[in-house]
């Protein structure tokens, strides 16, 4: 079995879209290799993610499927809200599509469509994210009645940001 041509040093350590290979000079062969782990259609990368930021690790998705943002418990990390950890297997990432946008299903995505508007949507590391507002509505959609842990340590960073020399009091 032949060695397959290494990638381009800026696809490397990356998940990438077929747009970005085809830019870098990547063949349809080197593409479709088996060494390149699939994240489904038209996103690729050589190697595991959970290493890479999460800005990083979802621009792709977002790159991919337009009229995107990151919506919920992705934006809340971004943003860096404090947040209940979810029990899912997978690293799966929450995206927000406007209402009348095409139903959107791929792996590794939990898509939401709703009423979106201009003013809800900021740019965070050159990716559409849903404002900390926004985010803020769309995490108390997720809660139930009675939660574990209370989300009142949420609502206290948007209110106190957390100075560095004197922590959360």
């Amino acid at each position: 079995m032949k060695t397959p041509r290494p990638l381009p040093e800026e696809l490397r350590g990356r998940p990438f879209t077929l747009v970005d290979a085809s830019l870098a000079g990547v063949s349809s062969r080197r593409w479709r290799h088996s060494s390149m782990e699939r994240f489904g259609r038209g996103i690729r990368m050589e190697s595991a993610t959970a290493a890479l930021p999460l800005s990083v690790r979802v621009r792709p998705f977002i790159e991919v499927n337009g009229r995107c943002a990151a919506s919920h418990a992705t934006a809340a990390e971004l943003h860096g809200l404090p947040q209940r950890r979810q029990n899912e297997g997978l690293e799966v990432y929450h995206l927000i599509r406007p209402e009348g946008a095409a139903h959107l299903a791929r792996p590794h995505v939990i898509v939401h469509r709703m009423k979106l508007f201009e003013d809800e949507v900021m740019t965070m590391c050159g990716l559409p994210v849903t404002t900390p507002a926004r985010t803020w509505l769309d995490m108390a959609e997720m809660l139930s009645v009675r939660p574990k842990k209370p989300w009142s340590s949420s609502g206290r960073a948007r209110i106190r940001p957390r100075k560095p020399c004197f922590g959360w009091r």
